[in-house]
C-alpha cells in the first residue's frame, strides 16, 4: 500500500483489515468474561483512533450477560452492574442499540426467591437484599425496554440447589416484561430469532402464544412446561395465528409433551425445517415420539444428538 504521496509503503493498515481483526476478537470475546485477553484487546483497539471506535463498540456491546461475579472476572455486584448499565444506556442510547444477545442467569444474578436466598451466602444485610429485589423487579424490566435490537434472548435458571429454577420464582414484573419483550410488534423493531429457556421448570405453556414470528431457533434445555396449569388444549396453544414460525434448532431434553403437541398439529409443519436436534430418552414412549419426529424432519436435519438412560 502506497502512502498519501504515492511513494513507498504506507505505515498504516487498511481500515478493512483492522475491522476484520476487531470482528475476530469480538467473536472470541463473546464466549469469555470481560477480563479475557480478547475483550481487553478490544478495549485497547477502541482507544487507538476514531476510525475503529464504532466497530469496537459494536463488538464490545454485542453480548450483554447478567450473571454473578464469581469466576467471571468481575468484582462489581450484579445489581450495581445493572444500575450502571442502565445509566450508561440512558446517556448513550447507541450503546443499547449495539446489543444483539442478552443472557440472564436468573438464580445467580437475582438470588431473591425463597429457593435462592437460603443457598446464597453473600446476602448479609437487609439493604443488600433490597438492592437485589430492586434490580430484579425494577431495573431489569427497565433494561429490557432499552434494548431494541436484541436477536437472541436466554433465560437460564442454572445454579438452584434443586437443579432447576421455577418460573414462578421469577418476580412478577420480570415475567411481565419478558412477555412484553417477546410480543413487541415487528414494526417496532422486534428482531428476536433465538430464544433459550434453560434449567427452568413450571413454565406456563401460554408463553408459547407470545413467541414472535421472527423466531427460528428455540432452545429448551432442562426446561419443563406445566401443562396442568392451562385450561386450553395443547393444540389450541399452537394455532397458526399464535405460533407462526418454523423451528430450525431444537434442544428439548425430555420435553416430549411439547413435541407430541407439535407433531399433532398440521402434520408437524413447525418441525419440517428442523436442522439441529438434541434430546434425551427415558422411556420407550419417548423413542416412539422421536421416531415420528425424525420422519418429519429427516430431509432437512443436519445435526442429531440423542442421549438415553433408564429403562
Amino acid at each position: 500500500m502506497l502512502n498519501s504521496e504515492g511513494e513507498g509503503p504506507s505505515p498504516y493498515l487498511a481500515t478493512e483489515i483492522l475491522e476484520l481483526v476487531i470482528d475476530e476478537l469480538g467473536a472470541e470475546a463473546e464466549l469469555l468474561p470481560t477480563s479475557s485477553a480478547a475483550f481487553q484487546a478490544l478495549l485497547s483497539f477502541a482507544l487507538t483512533g476514531h476510525r475503529v471506535l464504532t466497530r469496537c463498540q459494536r463488538n464490545l456491546f454485542n453480548v450483554l450477560t447478567l450473571d454473578s461475579p464469581e469466576g467471571k472476572g468481575r468484582k462489581t455486584p450484579t445489581w450495581a452492574h445493572l444500575h450502571q448499565t442502565i445509566a450508561m444506556f440512558q446517556e448513550k442510547p447507541q450503546f443499547a442499540s449495539y446489543v444483539r444477545r442478552l443472557k440472564i442467569s436468573l438464580f445467580h444474578a437475582f438470588p431473591t426467591s425463597r429457593l435462592a436466598v437460603p443457598m446464597t451466602h453473600d446476602i448479609t444485610s437487609d439493604s443488600l437484599l433490597q438492592n437485589l429485589r430492586e434490580a430484579e423487579q425494577i431495573m431489569l424490566p427497565q433494561l429490557l425496554h432499552k434494548l431494541p435490537n436484541v436477536t437472541s434472548l436466554s433465560l437460564d435458571g442454572r445454579g438452584s440447589y434443586i437443579g432447576e429454577y421455577s418460573w414462578q420464582s421469577i418476580a412478577p414484573p420480570v415475567r411481565q416484561s419478558v412477555v412484553e419483550f417477546l410480543t413487541r410488534p415487528v414494526k417496532g423493531g422486534n428482531m428476536l430469532n433465538e430464544l433459550g429457556l434453560e434449567n427452568l421448570v413450571m413454565i406456563p405453556p401460554s408463553l408459547l402464544k407470545d413467541i414472535p414470528p421472527s423466531l427460528h431457533t428455540l432452545r429448551l434445555e432442562s426446561a419443563h412446561f406445566d401443562w396442568t396449569s392451562e385450561n386450553d388444549d395443547k393444540l389450541t396453544l399452537l394455532q397458526p395465528r399464535q405460533w407462526r414460525f418454523a423451528i430450525t434448532s431444537l434442544d428439548f431434553g425430555d420435553q416430549f409433551e411439547l413435541i407430541d403437541a407439535l407433531l399433532a398439529y398440521d402434520s408437524g409443519r413447525y418441525l419440517a425445517k428442523l436442522q439441529s436436534l438434541s434430546c434425551w430418552i427415558q422411556r420407550t414412549l419417548h423413542a416412539e415420539t422421536l421416531g415420528k419426529l425424525l420422519s418429519v424432519c429427516a430431509p432437512s436435519l443436519r445435526s442429531l444428538e440423542i442421549s438415553s438412560f433408564g429403562r
